[in-house]
């Protein structure tokens, strides 16, 4: 009988023993990996919408003008002396260095100085540089610009010369006026505007005779004349009145006197 209560109670104990081996185990590294993959997620979403908040906008009209907006220059340093919002005139405090800008892909981008100032040789912007370039008024007054090329000399009409005039003495004529004509200028229009205001008049080149001045304080003189022939009574009488100065046609210089 006690053999058969042994026997009984090893078998239910076997059993029991295979019950708990046959239950499923738990799972605890499953609520493990869904609470990182959320985290992931979280953080994912998190990450996109600080990147769109933190985003940079582009400057209004009124905030590329402020000093140091769009430039490698500290906003204390920078002086703005004109701006619109597509164009600007500044530079750095204390200097006379100005430059042009023109708003471009997020920041000022400066226009280069394509000339120099005669008397400083400091660099400058020519009129035809910024205007081209489609500047404001506005900015090109403010600008330090250059002066405008002189133009390039045309001459219009022939000088005068000495054609028909004989310098062996004897004949005279009186000075009315003496044409200035500096290098560069057109002399045959400048001595067009001398006959006009002595009607009647003539004209010669420089020095067409050795008693007349060729040149003057580096110009050369152009004579307007008029003829009084061998009458030197007459000629004389014309200085005299206060109209002109007489002169004798010759090959001497005498220091270009009077023959009166």
């Amino acid at each position: 009988m006690r053999r058969l209560l042994s026997v009984a109670t090893i078998l239910l104990a076997g059993l029991g023993l295979a019950s708990c081996n046959s239950s499923p185990e738990p799972a605890p590294y499953l609520t493990e990996s869904t609470a990182a993959t959320a985290t992931t997620e979280a953080s994912e979403s998190v990450s996109e919408t600080t990147t769109t908040v933190t985003a940079t906008a582009e400057p209004s009209m009124k905030e590329r003008c402020a000093p140091g907006v769009g430039v490698k220059v500290a906003p204390g340093e920078e002086a703005v002396n004109y701006c619109d919002g597509e164009w600007k005139y500044s530079g750095t405090y204390g200097s006379d260095h100005l430059w042009a800008s023109h708003w471009e892909n997020g920041q000022w981008k400066a226009i280069d100085k394509d000339g120099q100032y005669p008397e400083s040789l400091l660099p400058c912007y020519s009129e035809s540089l910024l205007s081209g370039l489609g500047a404001p008024g506005g900015l090109i007054d403010e600008a330090f610009t250059c002066p405008p090329p002189k133009p390039t000399p045309t001459t219009t009409s022939p000088a005068p010369d000495r054609a028909g005039m004989s310098c062996a003495g004897g004949r005279y004529i009186l000075i009315v006026e003496s044409v200035l004509v500096y290098p560069g200028q057109d002399a045959g229009s400048e001595v067009q505007a001398g006959l006009s205001r002595h009607p009647g008049a003539q004209a010669t080149s420089p020095g067409a005779c050795p008693s007349l001045r060729a040149h003057y304080d580096g110009a050369d003189v152009y004579p307007i004349f008029i003829n009084y022939g061998s009458d030197r009574a007459g000629v004389c009488a014309a200085q005299a009145r206060g109209e002109g100065n007489a002169r004798e046609l010759k090959m001497s210089v005498d220091n270009y006197a009077s023959p009166c």
